[in-house]
């Protein structure tokens, strides 16, 4: 979905914008071309802890089952 998601097209410039923000392809063809911003590390530094802590749920879910 992150993938995807920048590529669609909207009538409404804040949303297409915000929905570029979210895009990966956005934030890794910058790392691709060389530039590393901290505004990019941020984004997948957040992701990973998003995704680290929805697993980590996932996990003592099926530890109580």
């Amino acid at each position: 979905l992150l993938w995807l998601i920048g590529r669609g097209a909207t009538a409404d410039p804040e949303l297409g914008s915000f929905l570029a923000y979210l895009s990966i392809l956005e934030h890794l063809s910058r790392f691709l071309e060389g530039l590393i911003d901290t505004k990019d590390l941020v984004y997948f530094l957040g992701l990973i802890a998003v995704t680290l802590f929805l697993t980590h749920r996932v996990v003592e879910s099926h530890r109580w089952r």
